[in-house]
């Protein structure tokens, strides 16, 4: 069973970390308010990458720096969606945070 368990585990840790290479890749940066906001959509990235079963293709994805997220992707609406917000926050005037 610990093996099973091993290899359970870092497969999880190989989907969080394609997760945020693609959080990156997407230049996706939040304020701590947009991230209180916008749970329902980090949640959505968190549970479509953990359930993907295309690994392959997002690695060969983010590998060629292809625009925006694979037609594939089971989280792809929540990526598209949070990237939007952090663009909103780059463009609106400064504020304190």
């Amino acid at each position: 069973m610990a093996g099973l368990l091993k290899d359970v585990s870092r497969d999880f840790d190989e989907r969080m970390a394609l997760r945020r290479r693609m959080l990156a890749h997407l230049d996706i940066e939040l304020s701590e308010e947009a991230t209180l906001e916008h749970r329902a959509d980090l949640r959505a990235t968190l549970v479509g990458c953990a359930h993907c079963r295309g690994k392959e293709e997002c690695e060969l994805w983010l590998k060629w720096c292809r625009p925006g997220v694979p037609d594939t992707c089971l989280a792809g609406d929540a990526f598209l969606r949070l990237k939007a917000v952090s663009e909103q926050e780059r463009s609106a005037p400064y504020r304190f945070r």
